[in-house]
């Protein structure tokens, strides 16, 4: 799975209205002490690598599964959080129900936005912005 299905199957399953699947997205926090403890679908797990594998960042898909994303690799020395809000993607109106257009392309923070504030509490209502 590549990043741009993971981020769109997250906001699917509504983990944008999570802060803290926010923050594990966008930003690099510290290791999980708990480890795996408590991991919902969709989930972004910042671990420590000494503990687990030498892993130091884990996604979960929807059926609880570790996944590794074809197009990321995580540095523990020079750490970079999966997204950045300014990146670019494409995006699908099958894929975002409030876009009228069959095809756009935006970015991950728009995406972000667009769920948070229209599609999650209207629907199709608001067109995309």
């Amino acid at each position: 799975m590549n990043k741009r299905e993971f981020f769109v199957k997250a906001m699917e399953a509504g983990r944008f209205s999570d802060k803290r699947w926010v923050f594990a997205a966008f930003s690099i926090l510290r290791p999980n002490e708990y480890g795996f403890e408590g991991m919902k679908p969709w989930d972004i797990l910042y671990i420590d690598p000494e503990r687990y594998e030498g892993k130091s960042l884990v996604f979960i898909d929807g059926d609880g599964n570790v996944i590794e994303l074809s197009d990321y690799a995580y540095d523990y020395q020079n750490p970079t959080p999966p997204y950045q809000f300014k990146d670019k993607l494409k995006l699908s109106s099958e894929e975002m129900v409030n876009l009228k257009k069959k095809e756009i392309e935006t970015t991950y923070g728009n995406v972000l936005a667009n769920w948070l504030l229209c599609v999650y509490p209207f629907g199709d209502k608001i067109d995309y912005f």
